[in-house]
């Protein structure tokens, strides 16, 4: 259980696919095919179906902890090769390909991953304990557009939707200048991406794995932007409140 959120959005491999490259005492290739994912944990899931169905006799593990870390582990020594790998691919899960697999056959991203954002890791520490938790109740409530016009014999029509918008609040305070101007994996780049595209938003940042992503309007929830406002902080300096509105998109 988290007390933090996570905003998760979709990913675009390019024509030709991303190529991951191993050695578990053969050179061997899997590649991601070209096609949009929902998410990173979409992504994930895939790559470690490829992975599996390899020729390779190892069965491999691709995971996304609730900070964002891309792990990749088997059940077996292996070794990652980043000269064979699509740079693409590593910046997305968070590599930045120096890393090596462990002695417990575990390959870890340095960063978090691309195309997701983590709100107060960067302001407050990248760990489980810390983040920036919600500033008002986060819950889609109701509402009924409608829309009025009166005749030349004074009777109203009012005309509105078959079944209620529902829309909520989305919060956060005291989140530093550097996170709201990163363009990979703060603010900037979730607003760049988004805000024209639906994203999936987890009011518990613990929930959703590449084993279950959880289901929709319970674990997460598929939004859209109305609105968002960024607010200077006058105490302390050099921070900012978030305060935008979600639209909830139906399953």
């Amino acid at each position: 259980m988290s007390a933090f959120p996570k905003i998760l959005w979709g990913i675009t491999v390019p024509a030709g696919g991303w190529v991951f490259a191993f050695n578990d005492g053969v050179a061997r290739t899997v590649t991601v095919p070209a096609g949009t994912y929902d998410h990173i944990l979409d992504l994930c899931t895939d790559l470690q179906a490829l992975l599996i169905a390899s020729p390779s006799a190892l069965t491999f593990t691709v995971t996304c902890s609730s900070l964002g870390t891309v792990v990749i582990s088997a059940d077996g020594a292996w070794t990652v090769s980043w000269a064979g790998t699509a740079n693409a691919l590593s910046s997305q899960l968070g590599f930045a390909e120096t890393e090596a697999v462990d002695g417990a056959n575990a390959l870890t991203a340095t960063s978090q991953h691309l195309s997701g954002w983590y709100p107060g890791l960067m302001s407050w520490g990248r760990t489980v304990n810390r983040g920036t938790g919600f500033a008002s109740r986060f819950g889609f409530k109701m509402t009924w557009p409608v829309s009025q016009a009166i005749a030349g014999n004074e009777e109203a029509r009012t005309i509105g939707p078959a079944n209620p918008s529902r829309e909520s609040p989305f919060e956060l305070d005291v989140i530093t200048w550097t996170e709201y101007d990163d363009t990979l994996r703060g603010l900037a780049a979730w607003w760049t991406a988004c805000v024209m595209a639906p994203f999936y938003v987890y009011p518990n940042r613990a929930l959703g794995t590449v084993a279950s992503w959880g289901t929709q309007n319970v674990d997460f929830y598929i939004a859209t932007l109305v609105d968002g406002v960024v607010r200077d902080r006058d105490v302390p300096p050099l921070y900012v409140a978030v305060s935008a509105l979600f639209h909830r998109e139906p399953v």
